[in-house]
């Protein structure tokens, strides 16, 4: 007879732990979905008021301009196709042709979906929840035994509040702000492409780097030195201003380690930085060489004080500097060593980092792009900061529901407000969706060009290229894809674009000097010029603008032979414009082009010309840009 050997009874405890587990994984995953939902519930607003349409509602900047580019080919031999403009430009002259993965990436998506519309939504909502996964999982390393309390609360502080708006969201719910004029910067992470792409990179980054300072020279630990130069590479491809941050993050934790603040190898710094030094400067040679230098021979490096105190001294630097001090003094308890050191030297890099105009060239515009990391340092700082307040009164029970209360606030904050936000664009995108409608994309064919408002980066002209193969005559952000030897071209265009709107070369003159109106040049001043149109040296600026621009004006207003030829390069012309609030003026075009129909459509009308082929025997001058 076999003895019975007597099995223990099951442990409550662990059926108990067992059940708590799986409600915090339910809260959790249920948080997930509702951030997802209020997410998608602008697109969803936009598609039941105004129906499907060939591209997606804007609800965030770029959105068309990041479209147009992801349907140019890919970089082959060393150039990219301009399809706003028609031109071939070298790749390494071009930020987006270089640093392509995420553009190239969406691209890929596009062509297995189908659709322009479901594959963005797709990607929003993909890298939404990417941002969600990356942030549970570097909290998770960061503060082990995080509660669910702590988890969701981080979850919604992230995704459902912006700090560059905290302010305006305090003062509409203390009914000082009416909700219609604050509803925007809700959802932070509703753009499309930048820094939304990066951002759970950039979490992960930081949560490896938490693994690589605890672990130290053990396997764990180089195996997430590894993951760390992987993901800032991957960053590098795609949006390069998040991999300095990395490697920002990281050079403050080394300074850190040489103080002896925190434990680790120096070995190990050494060789991630040299990796990364090589991966990255391969990377950059094989994309075309070295970085481009500042606009109209400026110095790429310059320092101007004026600058360094005026950045300093502003209210988001000043927010952070103090956020992060505050976090290295609060956390010295119920946060690891090594978590609240990563998130300080995070928080301490973005600070310095958006310092950098200060120092480079404003061309590059790093310290705004470096502030797109504004929120997501100050959300991990106050996590962090949440988490010892925690851990100091853990036996106050009361503390926990303060925190679980602010959450549910946050739900309710977006739940409210989302709403609001989403229908302050709906009139935005009704004229977007008839200026497509009048457009007709399936009529327009290589050798058309059109004539369409070029007032914002998301005005019509930004969706011909994404919608047809014909080319626009002006819009502002394709001349930061053209080649340098195109600058007289691209003035010619803009001169055509403004003469067409009823602009003239002595109203021009008179905005482009030093006491015009600075609304006015804004509009005329191109994109890359900006910095310097409107920082300390705007007079030399606008007066090298007023050069290249006037001679172009006046060519327009006299019906001089390079205007023809332009114009001689196609075969129809047409003129996309508002019934309701129109821009052009049509009988200004007749010096160039006839008339040869006209429709109404969706609110917009659309003229189709043809070149007056007799005034251009003068020569046809090519505008290849090669």
């Amino acid at each position: 007879m076999q003895p019975v050997i007597a099995q223990p009874p099951l442990e409550v405890t662990t059926v108990s732990d067992r059940a708590r587990r799986s409600w915090s994984r339910s809260i959790v995953v249920a948080c997930i979905v509702c951030i997802l939902l209020l997410y998608a519930y602008p697109f969803w607003m936009a598609y039941a008021r105004l129906g499907a349409a060939a591209v997606p509602p804007i609800f965030a900047p770029d959105l068309y301009f990041y479209i147009g580019v992801s349907h140019l080919a890919a970089p082959v031999g060393g150039f990219m196709h301009n399809g706003w403009y028609g031109v071939e430009v070298p790749t390494a002259q071009f930020a987006y042709g270089r640093f392509h993965l995420a553009f190239s990436a969406y691209a890929f998506l596009r062509s297995i979906v189908g659709s322009e519309t479901a594959a963005f939504l797709l990607w929003m909502l993909g890298w939404t929840a990417l941002i969600c996964a990356a942030a549970l999982w570097l909290v998770r390393k960061a503060l082990p035994g995080s509660t669910t309390v702590v988890l969701v609360f981080a979850l919604a502080l992230l995704m459902l509040f912006d700090f560059d708006f905290a302010q305006v969201i305090l003062l509409k719910w203390l009914k000082l702000r009416p909700w219609a004029e604050t509803s925007a910067g809700l959802a932070p992470f509703i753009r499309a492409f930048f820094p939304q792409v990066s951002i759970p990179l950039v979490l992960a980054y930081l949560g490896l780097q938490v693994v690589a300072l605890r672990q130290g020279r053990k396997h764990k630990g180089w195996i997430a030195w590894l993951g760390m130069a992987l993901l800032q590479f991957l960053v590098l491809c795609s949006f390069p201003y998040a991999t300095a941050v990395m490697a920002a993050t990281t050079g403050v934790l080394l300074l850190l380690l040489l103080a002896g603040r925190i434990p680790g190898s120096t070995l190990q710094f050494v060789v991630f930085g040299a990796v990364c030094a090589a991966a990255d400067l391969g990377w950059l040679l094989f994309s075309g060489g070295s970085l481009p230098v500042a606009n109209q021979g400026s110095s790429l490096i310059a320092l101007d004080p004026q600058v360094l105190k005026q950045m300093l001294f502003s209210k988001t630097v000043l927010t952070l500097l103090f956020a992060t001090l505050t976090a290295a003094v609060a956390c010295r308890r119920g946060v690891p060593k090594e978590s609240r050191w990563t998130v300080v030297a995070f928080g301490a890099a973005v600070s310095l980092l958006s310092l950098a105009d200060a120092v480079i060239s404003p061309i590059a515009q790093c310290s705004q792009h470096f502030l797109y990391f504004f929120h997501t340092a100050m959300a991990l700082l106050t996590i962090m900061m949440v988490a010892a307040v925690l851990h100091m009164f853990a036996a106050h029970r009361s503390v926990q529901f303060v925190v679980a209360v602010m959450t549910v606030a946050l739900f309710v904050n977006a739940a409210i407000s989302l709403p609001v936000f989403a229908r302050t664009f709906l009139e935005l995108n009704r004229e977007t969706f008839g200026a497509i409608q009048a457009m007709s994309p399936a009529d327009l064919v290589a050798g058309d060009l059109v004539i369409a408002n070029a007032e914002r980066v998301d005005s019509p002209a930004a969706l011909v290229p994404s919608l047809s193969g014909a080319n626009v005559l002006y819009y502002k952000n394709a001349e930061l894809m053209v080649p340098s030897e195109y600058e007289k071209q691209s003035r010619l265009r803009q001169a055509i674009y403004l003469y067409a709107t009823g602009m003239d070369d002595v109203t021009l003159r008179e905005i482009l000097s030093l006491g015009g109106a600075a609304k006015q040049q804004l509009r005329i001043v191109p994109v890359q010029e900006r910095p310097e149109a409107f920082g300390p040296h705007s007079e030399a600026a606008l007066t090298s603008l007023r050069s290249r621009l006037s001679p172009a004006m006046m060519e327009v207003e006299q019906g001089g032979a390079e205007a023809h030829a332009f114009f001689a390069q196609f075969k129809r012309v047409i003129l996309i414009d508002s019934v309701d609030h129109p821009l052009f003026r049509p009988e200004r075009l007749s010096l160039y082009l006839r008339e040869r129909d006209a429709a109404t459509r969706g609110g917009y009308m659309r003229l189709v010309y043809v070149p007056k082929s007799g005034e251009a025997t003068v020569g046809r001058l090519q505008f290849s840009g090669k």
